[in-house]
């Protein structure tokens, strides 16, 4: 589920069907409290997902939507931000 600024996507069997550019940012996560990472991820994305009702959507998102979404597909797939981080995390 992604839940940033009022929209709200919950995703079933998401698949990135499309990414370009690149963006480097600061990100932390609930999974690990108190720690932030600086990583790079896609600006912009188009998203192939199904909701809870079986009905196929396409989103497309960019900058800090598209880092959510990545973020979200990333636990899906067993991936944490640190596993992705370029820098040692530091403290918030």
């Amino acid at each position: 589920m992604i839940d940033y600024l009022g929209e709200y996507y919950e995703l079933i069997n998401p698949e990135i069907l499309e990414k370009s550019g690149v963006q480097s940012d600061f990100e932390g996560c609930l999974s690990l409290p108190g720690f932030v990472g600086k990583l790079s991820r896609y600006k912009n994305i188009i998203v192939k997902y199904q909701d809870r009702l079986g009905e196929f959507h396409t989103v497309e998102t960019k900058d800090k939507m598209a880092r959510c979404f990545q973020h979200e597909i990333d636990h899906l797939d067993g991936i944490l931000y640190i596993d992705r981080m370029s820098d040692e995390y530091v403290f918030i």
